[in-house]
């Protein structure tokens, strides 16, 4: 998938808008352009291809040149007027999926008024428009590539070592942004953020460091017994985790048809992980905030449990306790409310694999059940050998 989609009208600016791409692909990446001609493959269906495009990008830019409002069918009626119109159906698809729209005027174009477009996209009118003048063709393009970069969050492409650990760097500081769009938009942030390109994968893998290096903190917090070497600990298990789990959800997406892209299956995955290991360590500070606030003494005896046997003394005999205190009664509905809502952020961000490997629904439904049984069949055994003991 793409991070910046070009809407066009190919009567009217088919050979601009391709210009507009070329150049911008210099800046991005190609991956990370959308131009329907070049960006659809042999087969594809031409119409859901185009629209979960729109859906994943980051940004669209609405190309219009001077026949764009004018555009009319072989019938002599406005296409604007068609509802299957492809340039109205991009622009109605960005708005209701709320992607940004930056209008890009060539040729001498000026806005369309509001009252000459369709209901459905007549918001495009409010929209800030970039000018592209023929006599300034290069300069105009650089300050548009450079609004890209700097207000949607599209990253081009290191020109060296230095600007690409320096954009790493970056990426650290704007972890909180980063993490408020993988909550809101799963699929969208993670579609544009695997497209195979040589940055994604490092940028996912920081972003998984720093979210479980945060979960574990949060987790360890009021956990009895806290010590650096259980929060080391917890990093490398939850790491470890995450690179087990993607062997055999790489094998069931090899097995539902996807080519060999193990990198965007890991990228996706890290930051799926990312989120649980946060609402793992969210849920686990909760926990025991509220038994410690309300019943400090059944923590302190858990403390002591783990100093004199470890943990394994602990879950045999004070679990129970736990679970009967205020604590845990006042906060248990909290707590499973909130596992509800991530396990629904999971099925909902499960698309993002389908759109990173262009494969359909059917597919999809077919990995998703694979990954499942590939996952759980070695806990089933365990359970079944652990029974029979």
């Amino acid at each position: 998938m793409t991070a910046i989609f070009i809407s066009y009208r190919r009567d009217d600016s088919r050979d601009a808008s391709r210009r507009v791409a070329e150049r911008l692909a210099e800046r991005f990446g190609k991956d990370a352009v959308f131009l329907d001609v070049e960006a659809i493959e042999a087969g594809a269906d031409f119409s859901q291809t185009i629209l979960d495009g729109v859906r994943a990008a980051s940004v669209m830019l609405v190309v219009i040149g001077p026949r764009w409002l004018g555009a009319q069918s072989v019938e002599g009626k406005p296409r604007l007027e068609d509802p299957e119109d492809f340039v109205r159906r991009e622009i109605e698809t960005a708005l209701d999926w709320r992607v940004p729209i930056v209008p890009v005027l060539i040729g001498g174009a000026s806005m369309p008024a509001e009252a000459k477009l369709p209901a459905s996209i007549r918001k495009l009118s409010a929209r800030q428009a970039h000018t592209v003048m023929d006599p300034g063709w290069d300069q105009d393009i650089d300050r548009l590539a450079g609004i890209v970069a700097k207000a949607y969050d599209v990253e081009p492409i290191p020109v060296d070592t230095f600007s690409y650990l320096r954009g790493r760097r970056q990426g650290l500081f704007r972890y909180p942004f980063r993490l408020a769009r993988l909550l809101l938009r799963p699929k969208r942030f993670l579609a544009t953020r695997s497209l195979g390109r040589r940055g994604d994968l490092v940028d996912a893998l920081v972003f998984f460091a720093v979210s479980t290096a945060l979960a574990e903190w949060l987790l360890i917090v009021e956990w009895p017994g806290k010590s650096w070497l259980l929060f080391v600990s917890g990093v490398s298990v939850g790491a470890l985790g995450a690179l087990v789990l993607s062997i055999p959800l790489y094998l069931a997406w090899r097995v539902a048809g996807a080519d060999r892209e193990y990198g965007r299956v890991l990228t996706v995955l890290s930051y799926q992980t990312s989120v649980v290991h946060m609402g793992l360590g969210l849920s686990g500070f909760l926990f025991f905030t509220s038994i410690n606030f309300t019943s400090p003494d059944r923590l302190r005896r858990v403390r002591d449990a783990i100093a004199e046997g470890g943990v394994g003394g602990t879950l045999r005999n004070d679990v129970n306790a736990l679970l009967t205190t205020t604590g845990w009664e006042t906060v248990s509905p909290y707590l499973f409310l909130f596992f509800v809502a991530l396990l629904a952020w999971m099925i909902a961000s499960w698309g993002a694999y389908r759109r990173a490997l262009a494969l359909s629904r059917m597919r999809s439904l077919i990995a998703f059940t694979l990954t499942v049984l590939l996952a759980s069949t070695p806990v089933l055994l365990f359970v079944l050998t652990a029974a029979t003991r």
